[in-house]
């Protein structure tokens, strides 16, 4: 799959919101986290993605020539 850097910069956003989310837990072993943590921790990076994405991707796709 091709990514677009503003793509990998919105990925690495997340990421961030992720590592945050660990951060206040102190855990930094993602092995060491229950399912509930787990899917907090999926939650804060793909929801930051997930709320971020449209503008970015809209400035991406240029119409179609034909």
């Amino acid at each position: 799959m091709d990514w677009m850097p503003e793509e990998d910069e919105l990925i690495l956003a997340g990421g961030k919101c992720g590592g945050e989310y660990l951060r206040s837990i102190g855990v930094t072993d993602l092995a060491a986290l229950d399912k509930e943590q787990w899917l907090i921790f999926l939650r804060a990076c793909f929801g930051y993605v997930a709320e971020h994405r449209k503008p970015v991707t809209d400035e991406l796709n240029d119409d179609i020539p034909f």
